[in-house]
């Protein structure tokens, strides 16, 4: 399997995860602070790290702060592909 095709892969899941994970969370009253892990560098270093910043700040923009993110940028909270659960909810 050669990079881009995996990079692909693991872009496509950390979107759709991020999707069902707001609409379970939309539903709720009370602003909510996501942590994210994303298995790309900062986004002074790399460019899909800098599409996926302002996906987050535009989230955040239509939500009127309702829904906030902590980037954790090169997995430093684990691999989105072997735990999932590396989206984690702020109580």
């Amino acid at each position: 399997m050669n990079k881009g095709t995996t990079t692909n892969k693991m872009s496509y899941i950390i979107f759709v995860v991020l999707f069902a994970l707001i609409f379970v969370i939309s539903s709720s009253a009370s602003a909510k602070k996501l942590k994210v892990t994303t298995p790309w560098a900062p986004p002074a270093q790399c460019m899909v790290s800098e599409s996926v910043q302002m996906y987050l700040d535009e989230l955040t923009k239509r939500t009127n702060g309702e829904l906030t993110f902590e980037v954790f940028w090169g997995c430093a909270l684990g691999t989105p592909l072997s735990r999932p659960s590396c989206l984690l909810v702020e109580q």
